[in-house]
């Protein structure tokens, strides 16, 4: 079965290494990863004086909107998985 895990908390209080150690084979999707990427910088307190937070923002939902995506193509497309977890 397929699962979705959403920590929520400030930046950088280890939410993602937290993902990481605790569910390593779970995509993750990183709104500090985002920022970073979108500043062109590892530091997240420049990256968040200087990046676009709307896209930012557009960004983390796009992907997540397209992992959610993927997730209900999956479930549907093999009834034998929903049945069970109907059951």
């Amino acid at each position: 079965m397929k699962e979705v895990v959403i920590m929520v908390g400030t930046p950088l209080v280890g939410k993602t290494t937290y993902i990481k150690e605790h569910y390593p084979n779970h995509q993750i999707i990183s709104r500090d990863e985002i920022l970073m990427e979108v500043a062109k910088t590892k530091d997240n307190n420049l990256a968040f004086k200087t990046a676009d937070q709307k896209l930012v923002d557009k960004i983390l939902l796009q992907r997540f909107l397209y992992s959610l995506e993927i997730l209900a193509s999956h479930r549907f497309s093999n009834p034998s998985i929903y049945a069970r977890e109907a059951r």
